[in-house]
């Protein structure tokens, strides 16, 4: 059970490209932020799971989902009105950001 795991374990867990989706799901409701945006810095991480997480109430979080190279655009898209400056800032980083994405920033 991941619940047993220590933090470092659940850390390198949630930033692993082969960890089961299953697990990064229950990792996503970790109490560390750090653990969440590992987590929503993995690749493999499913796209429901990113939609959840842009409601993380840490910025940190949802700028490694703006980092996330499988981000979809649509998110990516909501994450251009983030009111936190590091957000929209790795979204415009994201090379997979589509260009008629880029004038939607404040």
């Amino acid at each position: 059970m991941i619940f047993k795991k220590s933090y470092q374990e659940k850390k390198d867990l949630a930033g692993n490209p082969n960890t089961p989706e299953d697990l990064l799901r229950e990792l996503a409701r970790e109490e560390y932020r750090s653990i969440r945006a590992f987590v929503a810095e993995n690749p493999n991480t499913p796209e429901d799971v990113l939609r959840e997480l842009t409601k993380d109430k840490d910025p940190g979080v949802r700028a490694h989902i703006a980092y996330n190279p499988n981000t979809p655009t649509d998110i990516l898209r909501k994450l251009t009105a983030d009111s936190q400056d590091i957000v929209r800032w790795e979204v415009a980083q994201n090379p997979n950001t589509p260009i008629p994405v880029l004038p939607l920033f404040k």
